[in-house]
């Protein structure tokens, strides 16, 4: 967080086309690790019962911060001229700041395991990190080293659903402003285009919800391919209306609701440096989809002249995660809460320690 803030706030000194790619590119290295050292710090706090639905408030931060941004974006634009500096200048300044800031609190007040947090008793400790262990119950194979996990094929599997789903949402989402404004004014176009990821974000904890309480991953990420591949099914056969919008919602539900299921899985059967390992990997190989969603969508237009011959291929593509997730993702997840909560000598569901309030 702290070296992404400081070169985000740099790319203010950006003098040129050279520079500006310089700074973006050491930007998109320091952000690399931000998202799986996130789900790794998780995976060493949180029981995999539940991980789905505080992964989702995670991810809520996007749209939250989306929103916020084009807030403050405005007055700060309007500072052009202020010490010298023209707005955009400003604009990533106030982006980088407050990043560096927060990074140094964090290093300063969180600590990376239960057993060394000091506002918790030594019999939380002890029940909270017995109930991680457990998590890892149930499988064959614990991968603990590196390059255990990046040839693991469970972690290439999941790779893979990744990289599906991320050249759906990215193929989708580069262009819908272009679908969207062909039967819209500019104000009713730019509304619409919010309305999806909007209805998306407020499924999302619901949908982890019920995966944590189920203790399901596997269906869930199946109902949420379906849904993406009939909904971009749907905007492709009903191009430019309210019922196409309608699609893209349904889409866009499926993209946030695989992310918060999926990610719980890699530390069942991760733990260590193949934990921090084999998140990064899946989460390289899946953004690969970021460069052939709107790639595929492109030609798609090019070639066809119109966006429906490419949806269709996303949606072919997202009918190829749900039948991939029923291969690689199992059953069954380990850890059944009903029993984990009342084993041992210390339960954690009893009222003088529940889970909730550590």
């Amino acid at each position: 967080m702290i070296t992404w803030g400081m070169l985000s706030a740099a790319t203010a000194l950006a003098s040129g086309p050279t520079s500006l790619i310089v700074l973006r590119f050491l930007l998109g290295i320091a952000e690399a690790g931000f998202f799986p050292g996130i789900i790794f710090f998780m995976a060493q706090w949180f029981p995999n019962e539940y991980r789905g639905r505080l992964t989702a408030v995670f991810f809520l931060a996007v749209p939250l911060s989306t929103g916020l941004g084009s807030l403050l974006s405005a007055p700060l634009l309007a500072m052009d001229g202020l010490l010298g500096l023209h707005g955009w200048q400003w604009l990533f300044i106030a982006e980088g700041v407050p990043a560096v800031c927060l990074g140094i609190l964090v290093y300063a007040r969180l600590v990376d395991r239960p057993e060394d947090a000091p506002w918790l008793s030594d019999e939380e400790k002890s029940a909270l990190v017995s109930h991680l262990k457990r998590d890892h119950q149930g499988h064959d194979k614990v991968a603990s080293k590196l390059l255990q996990a990046v040839t693991d094929w469970r972690v290439v599997g999941l790779s893979a659903i990744w990289f599906l789903r991320s050249v759906c949402f990215f193929g989708v989402t580069f262009f819908l402003p272009q679908m969207v404004s062909r039967s819209y004014t500019p104000t009713e176009a730019a509304i619409a285009i919010a309305i999806p990821s909007t209805i998306a974000a407020l499924t999302t904890i619901p949908w982890a919800k019920s995966s944590d309480r189920r203790n399901d991953r596997r269906w869930h990420l199946v109902v949420a391919f379906f849904a993406i591949c009939l909904g971009i099914c749907g905007a492709a056969l009903h191009p430019g209306t309210i019922f196409s919008l309608f699609c893209f919602t349904i889409a866009a539900i499926g993209y946030s609701a695989i992310t918060p299921v999926l990610w719980t899985i890699p530390p069942t059967f991760l733990k260590g440096r193949a934990s921090a390992g084999g998140i990064a990997f899946i989460n390289a190989i899946g953004y690969f989809g970021g460069l052939v969603g709107p790639v595929a969508i492109g030609w798609a237009r090019n070639a066809y002249g119109s966006f429906e011959g490419g949806l269709y291929l996303l949606s072919m593509l997202a009918l190829i995660g749900a039948g991939l997730t029923l291969l690689v993702v199992r059953d069954q997840r380990p850890g059944n809460p009903s029993k984990s909560f009342s084993e041992g000598k210390t339960s954690i569901a009893s009222p003088e320690i529940r889970l909730a309030d550590i």
